[in-house]
């Protein structure tokens, strides 16, 4: 295997191993964590991570349906609000700043997570 393909494995697996651990942490604190994305990213995140509950997505055509696979239910961004969500992971980062913005102007305040 080239030197560089295995440096970047490498790279990728401590990766990995850093976000479940600090997933399974959270859960065990019994905090309530949300993946924002309902397309093929949050699909495969949370296929990967399925003790999360629930994914929120802006588009109304996937909201009150499932993740493939793992079945989350997706849920509109004010769900937010009533859940009180403390860690939201964004699983598409071009849109970290705009959604930032979105659940700021809600006044709520989680922790992120960005991968």
């Amino acid at each position: 295997m080239n030197q560089f393909v295995h440096a970047f494995q490498c790279m990728v697996d401590e990766r990995i191993n850093r976000l479940q651990t600090d997933l399974i942490s959270r859960l065990k604190r019994n905090q309530k964590i949300v993946v924002w994305g309902g397309g093929s990213k949050g699909v495969m995140f949370l296929n990967t991570f399925d003790e999360i509950s629930y994914a929120v997505d802006i588009n109304p055509r996937k909201q009150g349906k499932y993740i493939a696979g793992s079945g989350q239910m997706i849920m509109p961004p004010t769900f937010l609000k009533e859940y009180n969500a403390d860690l939201v992971i964004i699983v598409n980062s071009t849109y970290e700043r705009e959604i930032k913005q979105m659940v700021g102007d809600m006044g709520i305040m989680p922790d992120w997570m960005v991968v």
